[in-house]
């Protein structure tokens, strides 16, 4: 269950941001979604009852990380997401940073993983539309967390992988 006290009991809109980076600067070197990065908080707010979009930058297919389908990566969650139709249909066709609002959503998530950092940071509309959503006080979680230590970030993490843990600053919030 998401912490009532962090995400309170009105949010009801979650939108999530995913890559879609299908390579890095090799061609031959494949990358995308890490799908348990959007699985796992996907599985976590549908059990609480929040309705979800996936975006991307660019819009349309979301590649999927070839490393992240396989042992010991390949868990749960990542699994379920993609034997279902339903869901990988979701990353078929995505709409773009542009195409929605902040207004519409009340928190927008970041998936992790290594493409991320490819085409989070330099489209213009996603910075836009996070800008939106912090001003307008709505919650902000971000989960790329090597370019936030590059950075200069403080960074903390759970003594074991999956083990819970948060921390929030205001209404940024990491975990």
């Amino acid at each position: 269950m998401v912490s009532q006290s962090i995400w309170g009991n009105a949010l009801k809109k979650i939108l999530h941001v995913v890559t879609n980076v299908a390579h890095y600067e090799d061609e031959s070197h494949l990358t995308g979604l890490w799908l348990s990065e959007l699985a796992h908080a996907w599985e976590v707010f549908a059990e609480s009852g929040y309705t979800q979009t996936i975006i991307s930058p660019a819009g349309g297919a979301v590649p999927l990380e070839p490393r992240s389908l396989k042992f010991p990566n390949y868990n749960a969650a990542a699994k379920d997401w993609h034997l279902d139709p339903l869901k990988m249909a979701l990353l078929e066709n995505t709409l773009s940073a542009g195409d929605v609002s902040a207004t519409d959503f009340d928190a927008i998530y970041f998936t992790g993983g290594h493409a991320v950092m490819y085409d989070f940071p330099g489209n213009t509309a996603l910075q836009n539309l996070t800008a939106d959503f912090w001003e307008q006080g709505k919650l902000v979680p971000y989960n790329a967390q090597q370019e936030m230590i590059e950075r200069g970030a403080g960074y903390s993490k759970a003594l074991l992988p999956f083990i819970p843990h948060v921390v929030v600053d205001g209404n940024l919030v990491t975990g």
